[in-house]
């Protein structure tokens, strides 16, 4: 089996059916990357995320470097300022979207060849997660 799929698959899905058949986790999860990014919906969504995410953590580096003060990172109209943080607390709000954008991928990965609609719907949520975590780091910079 493995020497027909290698005669007459690309290198792609050879390896993978390889590492399947050897049960290596960290190479079949490679394999199901590689596989994926021959899609290119789901490389167009996840890339973009990443450059959101990108942009964020620039944004972030430009404008709280050498912020020393207290910032308003929770704002309400009827009771005023609610949580105030340091810049650690922004870099964890970008550090904890790039995770859920990680997981968001490797979920997107263990799914494609089970289910490409939850794939293609998990990447379009990461990309609009990615928006809305980009639209916090504008309104914390806008605040402070």
């Amino acid at each position: 089996m493995l020497v027909y799929l290698s005669k007459n698959c690309p290198y792609y899905i050879t390896f993978y059916y390889f590492c399947q058949l050897l049960e290596i986790k960290a190479l079949y999860l490679l394999a199901l990357i590689l596989i994926m990014i021959k899609n290119h919906y789901l490389t167009m969504a996840f890339g973009l995320s990443g450059i959101i995410m990108v942009i964020g953590f620039s944004l972030f580096y430009v404008q709280f470097l050498d912020e020393k003060n207290l910032l308003i990172i929770h704002f309400e109209s009827l009771k005023g300022v609610d949580f105030l943080g340091t810049k650690m607390y922004v870099l964890g709000i970008l550090m904890s979207g790039l995770a859920i954008n990680i997981i968001n991928f490797l979920v997107s990965v263990a799914l494609f060849n089970r289910r490409k609609v939850f794939s293609y719907l998990i990447a379009i949520m990461s990309v609009i997660f990615s928006l809305l975590i980009l639209l916090t780091i504008v309104v914390i910079m806008s605040i402070n």
